[in-house]
């Protein structure tokens, strides 16, 4: 009677596990954005993890989720370039290759060094605004060494061409917290 049992249960847990794997699948498809357009939008905290951004069109409110997981550092307060559908905001992408820092922010400047380049598993939409590779660099500020992750532009390679571990490239920071940065792959040092 047991084993009856375990295999319901058994066979319960694996439909439900195909339906999550489906739903992520349909849900984590990028919305299609013919007429875009284009505003900055600030992370804010969310009860489960850091990954809500909310962006404003003509100073009504919506919200935009980031790909990546906080567990890649994602930092209370950091911007972003977000894109939408002119007709529907609601369709939109947090573009996390263009972070940005707005004009009145107070950064200062580093030398950092890419640790790597990579592409999470599953992480390889088709869609032009979709972060597909991501890159993890490090800093130094007043002694301490910070980490960051950071996307890129699913083109990079032929942007700033070949990006290799160890390349210096200009970081600039944020004074308030030092843990947001933003590497710079148009400024090489030598």
């Amino acid at each position: 009677m047991n084993s009856t049992k375990d295999k319901i249960l058994t066979g319960l847990l694996l439909v439900a596990a195909l339906w999550f794997m489906v739903w992520v699948y349909i849900n984590d498809s990028p919305p299609k954005i013919n007429n875009p357009g284009f505003a900055i939008g600030t992370l804010i905290p969310k009860w489960s993890d850091l990954s809500l951004v909310l962006f404003k069109v003509n100073e009504k409110k919506y919200k935009a989720y980031l790909n990546r997981a906080a567990h890649f550092g994602n930092i209370l307060g950091e911007k972003f370039l977000v894109v939408y559908e002119k007709e529907d905001p609601n369709k939109n992408i947090v573009l996390e290759h263009a972070p940005v820092f707005l004009k009145h922010e107070k950064y200062q400047e580093s030398i950092g060094a890419v640790i790597r380049i990579f592409n999470p598993v599953f992480n390889n939409s088709k869609n032009i605004f979709k972060t597909n590779y991501y890159i993890d660099f490090k800093y130094q500020v007043n002694g301490k060494i910070y980490k960051r992750t950071q996307g890129l532009p699913n083109n990079y390679e032929k942007k700033y061409g070949k990006i290799e571990a160890g390349q210096k490239y200009i970081v600039r920071y944020w004074i308030k917290n030092p843990n947001r940065a933003i590497i710079y792959l148009d400024q090489p040092v030598k």
